[in-house]
């Protein structure tokens, strides 16, 4: 076979690693994490079956399935591992709660949904051990961050979806690890996926971005697929800059942090961004915030005359959308859950509801909401900085940086599962809903994912 990369170039260094690394090089603390993220992956795409749009994918997959190899979680069937791939990654999508590593500079993505769902869906037709699966879910996360890094500006100069871009590539070498293939086919895998990467960061809060991760993550699937079969890329996708085209001549180029410190701790997994909240992760900071102030100054919504949030232009570029007519844009929409967090004192799956759309309360409150883009002094790593002026004409400021489920301030992982326990519930009934923790909790020790998928693909509702 025609080699994917050449000696002493840093494609060879991330495939050769990516195809060789294996759970004991992966620490313990690592491996427990990357096992709470799957929790969270599969959790969301439970509760996003039962989503407008995520109903909609699943009834077009049953009407369309093909061979019963993989299970649709929430659909009640099985069908190809390319189908399920493509609606479980969707599902997982639908509420905004893929947990994501951004780069520091320009808070652009690498997400668990574009890459998990495909190696879950390889896997349970594989029938590999679930310590495959954590592994493989650990190296494909890296490379997708490792790919991020080095070029930094892919989506704010181009638009691009980042996570989309970099997650087809990585969900190939996730599921080429479930199939066995050695680093070359790996390599063909990532390079083919690459001609399939696709994702706009207009399409925020539609219907068509969480479509984006579920296109991702079957990509991979095929890919690896094709270059099981022997199909082939172009070669030193990396070096020459094949991965990178969209942003050349004019972004920024960073190759030398693709194989800096690899394969050594903390993994890109360990990094990542933990959303709490069913919404776009840079409004969480001004959420936590002003969910802080309302529990420590007894702020009612009646007192508020105004709140100015300032923030990230990025943030403000996306999340700037007063008075959302959806609920995807209501995801995406600083004045929406700030209103919210006013009148309810908190952010959860039951916020983003239709009635809140058209709640007259809730409308005049996102009124007093302005949001301030700073390119010069921008609150770092998706924080915020909160001005409120009461009717009374005193004033409450507070800035949020290092908000829980920040790589500074990771939420612990049992909290993570309680959390993850405490969302299911109107979901999933009791005992199915602690049996799918107890066996992603000892995914590692599992000998195939049957058990898994026998909980989710036609889950048990309380």
């Amino acid at each position: 076979m025609t080699p994917s990369a050449s000696p002493g170039t840093a494609t060879r260094a991330l495939i050769d690693w990516a195809a060789t690394a294996t759970l004991d090089d992966i620490p313990e603390a690592t491996r427990e994490r990357t096992k709470g993220l799957l929790l969270k992956t599969v959790a969301s795409a439970v509760i996003g079956a039962r989503e407008p749009f995520g109903s909609q994918l699943s009834r077009h997959g049953a009407r369309t399935a093909g061979v019963a190899q993989a299970s649709v979680i929430g659909g009640g069937y099985r069908t190809s591992v390319e189908g399920a791939a493509l609606v479980n990654g969707t599902l997982a999508h639908q509420t905004e709660s893929e947990d994501c590593y951004f780069t520091r500079d320009t808070r652009e993505s690498a997400s668990t949904v574009w890459i998990f769902p495909a190696v879950l869906s390889a896997a349970e037709h594989a029938r590999v051990p679930g310590g495959e699966v954590v592994s493989a879910c650990v190296v494909a996360f890296e490379l997708a961050s490792r790919m991020l890094e080095a070029s930094p500006t892919l989506g704010s100069v181009r638009g691009i979806n980042t996570a989309s871009w970099f997650g087809a590539p990585a969900a190939a070498a996730g599921v080429a690890r479930v199939l066995g293939l050695d680093a070359d086919r790996l390599g063909h895998a990532m390079s083919i996926a690459l001609s399939q990467s696709s994702g706009l960061g207009h399409q925020t809060g539609y219907d068509a971005h969480k479509l984006e991760a579920g296109h991702a993550c079957r990509a991979g699937v095929l890919s690896a697929a094709l270059a099981w079969e022997g199909a082939t890329g172009a070669p030193d996708f990396l070096d020459t800059g094949l991965a990178f085209a969209p942003v050349r001549p004019d972004g920024l180029l960073r190759p030398e942090r693709l194989a800096r410190g690899l394969g050594s701790a903390p993994f890109f997994v360990d990094q990542v961004e933990y959303k709490k909240y069913p919404a776009c992760g840079m409004l969480h900071a001004s959420v936590d915030a002003l969910v802080e102030i309302v529990a420590t100054e007894g702020l009612a919504a009646e007192e508020v005359a105004s709140i100015r949030v300032e923030v990230d232009p990025i943030a403000a570029e996306y999340c700037d959308r007063p008075h959302p007519t959806t609920i995807d844009g209501a995801r995406f929409s600083y004045s929406f859950a700030l209103a919210s967090v006013l009148l309810d004192g908190r952010v959860g799956y039951d916020t983003y509801r239709e009635e809140a759309l058209v709640d007259p309360v809730r409308s005049r409150l996102q009124d007093v909401v302005t949001v301030v883009g700073d390119p010069v002094d921008p609150p770092k790593d998706n924080g915020a900085r909160l001005h409120i002026t009461r009717t009374d004409g005193r004033e409450i400021h507070r800035e949020v940086d290092r908000f829980l489920g920040h790589p500074s301030s990771p939420i612990p992982v049992p909290t993570l599962v309680d959390l993850l326990a405490r969302d299911l519930e109107p979901h999933l009934a009791p005992g199915p809903r602690d049996e799918l923790v107890e066996v992603l909790g000892d995914l590692d020790r599992q000998p195939d994912l049957d058990r898994l998928f026998a909980l989710v693909c036609d889950p048990q509702r309380p």
